[in-house]
């Protein structure tokens, strides 16, 4: 599910922070300017005084969110992200939070507070469990969006233990809206890591172009050959102050010593036009 944008990290570390839990956040912080496959890049933060407004709109945030009483805001930044300006929020006990400045919606959460030290032994079902929970309990209007479950998979990050990972979108028709929620549990270190849009869908999502002819245009942009395997999702994404419709292609090809070429393209999926191309390196 971007080009990638890093925060300021020396601004969220805590002494409560153990390493394996600092990589986690290292790595939570790049997905979430990298968390759909669209381009508007992260830009650097910019402190926020810490005046009585400011405060209040974010403890408000934050205290819908949690259901419980807020912790004292250490730092705040303000930033924009490829889905708009968020206050970026670091709690003095280590909790930090992402929030949309014109909706108040939470839309990153990196948090320990919530979550059973339980999940340390359960396996990508249970987890899955925990991680619906948690986006029906926190994510606005979740029962009532066509919700569909996109991906679940475990990442092993070696010695810095397992994150299992859920993702949750809002279809319309076959097409990836915009409004989405993504969840990341590292049981190691019994920390949840959320990050959500919801985004009003301006567009019809209706292709002009099939799928059968974005994969054609994908395979004549890396110059396929009969037996390329091609994959596609049909997404809604940002264009401006507006939205279009794509289709992601994912296309490779393998020669006779096993060597792989090829990569993902986005095409058009109204006027066909082969957009970014992103090459198997």
């Amino acid at each position: 599910m971007p080009g990638t944008g890093i925060y300021k990290v020396k601004e969220i570390v805590t002494s409560k922070l153990s390493f394996r839990t600092l990589i986690a956040v290292i790595i939570f912080l790049l997905l979430v300017c990298a968390a759909a496959a669209m381009a508007l890049a992260c830009q650097d933060p910019e402190p926020v005084l810490l005046n009585g407004p400011v405060i209040s709109f974010v403890e408000k945030s934050i205290g819908n969110f949690t259901g419980a009483p807020v912790d004292a805001a250490r730092s705040i930044t303000r930033m924009k992200t490829w889905v708009g300006d968020v206050y970026q929020v670091s709690t003095e006990s280590g909790e930090i939070y992402n929030i949309n400045t014109q909706s108040g919606m939470v839309e990153t959460a990196l948090t320990e507070k919530g979550l059973d030290p339980a999940v340390r032994g359960m396996n990508l079902s249970g987890m899955q469990e925990v991680a619906l929970d948690y986006a029906e309990k926190h994510y606005p209007g979740f029962a009532a969006k066509k919700m569909t479950l996109a991906e679940s998979k475990i990442i092993d990050h070696g010695s810095m233990g397992k994150e299992y990972v859920f993702y949750w979108n809002a279809m319309s028709g076959e097409a990836y809206t915009l409004s989405y929620v993504a969840i990341s549990i590292y049981p190691d270190d019994a920390m949840l890591a959320y990050h959500a849009s919801d985004r009003e869908l301006l567009i019809n999502t209706t292709p002009n172009i099939t799928r059968a002819e974005a994969g054609q245009a994908a395979e004549r942009a890396f110059g396929m050959g009969p037996g390329a395997e091609t994959t596609s999702r049909l997404m809604v994404e940002p264009d401006g102050n507006g939205q279009r419709l794509v289709w992601l292609v994912e296309t490779i090809e393998h020669d006779e010593r096993g060597f792989a070429h090829g990569g993902s393209v986005m095409v058009d999926a109204i006027t066909g036009a082969v957009g970014t191309q992103n090459p198997v390196l």
